[in-house]
């Protein structure tokens, strides 16, 4: 941009950043990028009932998680399973066009996909943990936004970890049921 309007290419980002056209272009991306990301958030963790085995990944994960690292402290757990959730259920389902025109029946423009991937991205940054920091400082004003997302989502993720249903209970089972239904039930009811 600071190329289109000065006709020449800046000596420095600083020199870039401090055009005030370049600024002003900057400060409106970051806040539309943060406000949409906001909302997409929200929606997400408001509006969505995690299916019967989506919970049960989630509940196995934390469940292998703890007894693979001991020490791991109960929000450092949340956040990696949060993480998982994210990348796993939520980021591809809502950035591929296939199902987005499913869900939808809309097809996304290219510029439509290209915002969608740049939200998911950020939620993901969010998600990770991830902020900007001194190789980005024009754009440190996201981590106040991204924080909020990361909490969002670990409270999301850590209110289906607590409840009080374990991976076979989401689904009526556990060690011996399988056996009845298979052996008791059908092996010996069948003679």
């Amino acid at each position: 941009m600071y190329e289109e309007v000065n006709r020449r290419a800046p000596e420095s980002l600083d020199e870039a950043l401090n055009d005030s056209k370049v600024a002003t272009v900057l400060e409106r991306s970051k806040k539309f990028v943060a406000d949409w990301t906001a909302r997409f958030s929200n929606k997400i963790v408001n509006n969505i009932e995690l299916p019967k085995n989506i919970r049960y990944l989630i509940k196995a994960c934390s469940h292998n998680l703890r007894l693979r690292f001991r020490n791991l402290k109960e929000a450092e757990l949340h956040r990696l399973v949060a993480k998982f959730l994210f990348s796993t259920y939520f980021q591809d389902s809502l950035t591929d066009p296939t199902q987005v025109k499913r869900e939808t029946g809309e097809t996304l423009t290219p510029r439509q996909g290209e915002v969608l991937r740049l939200i998911m991205q950020m939620i993901h940054f969010a998600v990770d943990g991830q902020g900007f920091g001194a190789d980005a400082p024009y754009m440190d004003s996201l981590n106040a936004e991204l924080i909020q997302i990361n909490n969002l989502f670990t409270s999301f993720t850590a209110k289906h970890l607590m409840g009080s249903d374990t991976p076979d209970s989401i689904y009526d089972l556990n060690q011996y049921s399988a056996f009845y239904n298979n052996v008791i039930k059908k092996g010996i009811g069948a003679v």
